[in-house]
């Protein structure tokens, strides 16, 4: 990056994330490198970087756990095998061993997933091992690093012979052992080791009663270490076949390391790639700890941040169990310069930080801490001006410091810049330094650059308000508890509610009063009235809140009370045609009765009772024929609750909402859930879904549009 300085990184705080980094980081080399992340100049690089990143993420947070790495790295052992004729020791071949056996298994396990990794995939397509190799060190060495007898056949006779003669003096010095124990001649220990020899333990009265060599005396002299005669010959010979097969050994371990030699440089390459991916791989687990993502990549110049919070801040909070202020913040060309003014302590730096250090982390290949649909491009030059930087050395005040700052930020400043100053214009008499903060802001405003600052100057608020591509800002403040809230609003400028927190902090209204008098009428007056604004827009922002509520409770009664109304005509409809019924069916009640009544009479009284009751069913049944007519020519009203009638105009909205194409880009939840989530990617049978920070592969058919 053009122009980038030391102490931006260190005012930025840049420098402590590098920490963390490499405190993730396994392996020395790649701890090395995490001290040195800085942001990259070619953006493609810087893209491809980002991508590897999130893919390993992905990786973490939706796949299972890569092959890990051990911390061991081969560097050295490559030094050694670059040179001719020398031997690669055991241990070296072990660690050649696993670099290459977990480096293959890598490539397998990103080339077998499911979902594809094409930036991890381009990242490792580059080397190849060749599975000659570790078969070599197969042949060689066994599991615990040590030479097999099989690996040549000298080495198999030598060590038959080893064992044999092993086995020959473990059996010979078990019978002096015995002799001269039952003699009593032998210590409490019976016996011991010196230099590598199984020697007896005998009391030093004796030592002339043992035949053999000496070869130690213990601290208090009372015991001598005596190599009895009968295991001398022996031992010499087991010595000279050691000879043997250490010559062997190193003969062997020789020509492997001939046969590695021309590999060099490929194993070179295969351990700076994995000092590299233990770099992505701590760079994606400190994005897994602080919930960062991959902003979309813009190619004009913008900064805009859904729900930013300061990375640092974040993760201490984590730990403390407390809530970080999240903050949305927009940089673009319609609007490149953003004042944020308000109370001391109220947040202004760090929001301002949070800006710096989000860029800064992009711009060095790091995922960030901010919603998804953020948007970062990228900047040739990030010029900062943070805290009160005196130089001792160089004799210079804040404001002469200041000064330097504004002249090197004129001359370096362009349409690619970001500027960031907090406090701007302060360390010197507030109203001369108000006007030269003034002009100095024009003519930054005039090179097209984009910044956030922080500042107390009325001029510079107005100044905001003045200038098209300008916008002020600030940080909210409860005017009743005179707390700050740490909350960002955009589109206004705020009071630094100096008597109000003096008046607070427990000083006299006296005092205060006196105070108000020696400033100028207008300038207070605009800070009251900001003040006043401050607070008249919380209470606003209540009563819209509340009125929402409001409405949304009263249209859902209104639709509530006219299913009801609905529902009690239904009801009574169908308590008239009950009543209805019940008339007709006393009037037949009747009409029954006095038949049965005449058919007791005589038979001619019987058949006429008989005629009656058929000539009654033929008008009955001609009547109703007459009303299914009518039934099939009107549709009839359905007799159901209220409720049912609800339930019916929910489960309308749903069909409607189902009947929306599944597509990407697509707003969808999974079917029984509540969280919603965006269609990233769709296939056939799958889709891939972002649920907040997470990716997530779900079946389709599990899925509906919201």
């Amino acid at each position: 990056m053009r122009g980038l300085k030391e102490q931006v990184l260190e005012e930025l705080e840049f420098t402590k994330v590098r920490e963390l980094v490499f405190e993730r980081c396994q392996s020395q080399s790649g701890k090395a490198i995490a001290l040195k992340i800085a942001p990259l100049y070619n953006k493609k690089l810087l893209v491809d970087e980002l991508q590897r990143v999130n893919e390993y993420l992905k990786l973490i947070l939706f796949d299972q756990q890569p092959p890990a790495f051990s911390g061991d790295e081969i560097f050295d052992d490559l030094k050694l095998l670059k040179i001719e004729n020398s031997i690669v020791r055991e241990d070296g071949f072990m660690r050649i061993l696993d670099l290459c056996t977990n480096y293959t298994a890598l490539k397998k396990f990103i080339d077998t997933r499911e979902t594809p990794y094409p930036f991890l995939e381009t990242f490792l397509s580059d080397l190849e091992v060749p599975s000659a190799l570790p078969t070599a060190i197969h042949k060689v060495l066994d599991p615990k690093g040590e030479v097999k007898s099989s690996a040549s056949k000298a080495l198999k006779e030598i060590r038959a012979s080893l064992n044999a003669k092993t086995k020959s003096l473990r059996s010979l010095f078990d019978v002096a052992l015995n002799r001269y124990n039952k003699a009593g001649y032998l210590a409490e220990t019976k016996e011991s080791f010196m230099h590598d020899r199984r020697v007896l333990s005998v009391l030093s009265e004796n030592k002339k009663r043992v035949p053999g060599h000496v070869l130690g005396i213990s601290s208090t002299g009372k015991i001598s270490y005596i190599e009895p005669s009968e295991t001398i010959e022996i031992s010499n010979e087991i010595l000279v076949l050691e000879h043997e097969e250490r010559l062997e050994i190193n003969k062997i371990l020789r020509e492997l390391s001939s046969y590695f030699r021309p590999h060099h440089d490929l194993l070179f390459s295969v351990q700076k790639q994995v000092v590299k991916l233990d770099v992505i791989r701590a760079k994606a687990v400190l994005a897994e700890e602080m919930k960062a993502v991959l902003p979309e990549i813009q190619k004009q110049q913008e900064i805009y941040l859904i729900g930013a919070r300061h990375p640092l801040l974040y993760l201490k909070n984590k730990v403390l169990k407390q809530e970080t202020k999240a903050h949305t913040i927009q940089l673009s060309v319609a609007q490149r310069f953003l004042v944020i003014s308000g109370p001391n302590a109220g947040g202004k730096s760090i929001s301002l930080k949070t800006v710096g250090l989000i860029q800064l982390m992009f711009q060095s290949g790091l995922l960030v801490p901010v919603k998804e649909y953020s948007r970062l491009s990228f900047f040739d030059a990030i010029l900062s001006d943070i805290g009160d930087n005196q130089s001792i050395e160089n004799e210079l005040s804040t404001y002469s410091y200041r000064l330097q700052q504004m002249k090197y930020f004129l001359e370096t400043a362009t349409p690619k810049s970001l500027i960031l100053i907090d406090e701007f214009g302060t360390g010197s008499d507030p109203d001369l330094g108000g006007a030269i903060a003034e002009v100095f802001f024009r003519e930054l405003y005039a090179k097209l650059s984009f910044g956030v600052i922080t500042t107390h100057y009325m001029n510079i608020k107005n100044l905001a308000s003045e200038l098209p591509e300008a916008e002020n800002a600030c940080m909210l403040f409860d005017k009743q508890t005179l707390s700050p809230l740490y909350e960002l609003e955009i589109g206004q400028p705020g009071s630094s509610f100096t008597f109000e927190v003096a008046q607070k902090m427990g000083i006299s209204l006296n005092l205060i009063q006196q105070a108000r008098k020696l400033v100028k009428r207008d300038k207070l007056k605009f800070d009251e009235g900001i003040a006043a604004l401050q607070k008249e827009k919380a209470v606003f922002e209540e009563l819209k809140n509340t009125y929402k509520a409001k409405l949304k409770q009263t249209q859902e009664q209104t639709k509530e009370n006219t299913l009801k109304e609905a529902y009690f005509d239904t009801k009574f409809e169908q308590m008239q045609d009950l009543q209805q019924r019940s008339e007709k069916e006393t009037a037949l009640g009747k009409k029954m009765h006095q038949w049965l009544e005449l058919a007791k009479g005589s038979e001619s009284d019987f058949n006429l009772s008989i005629k009656k009751f058929k000539n009654y069913l033929t008008v009955e049944l001609a009547k109703q024929q007459e009303v299914e007519k009518k039934k099939e020519s009107t549709k009839p009203k359905q007799t159901v609750s209220w409720k049912t009638n609800y339930n019916k105009y929910k489960a309308e909205n749903i069909a409607k909402a189902e009947a929306k194409p599944l597509s990407v880009g697509a707003k969808v939840k999974i079917l029984g859930s509540s969280e919603t989530g965006i269609v990233k990617e769709l296939g056939k049978k799958k889709a891939q879904v972002q649920f907040g920070a997470m990716l997530s592969q779900v079946k389709v058919e599990h899925l509906e549009v919201v």
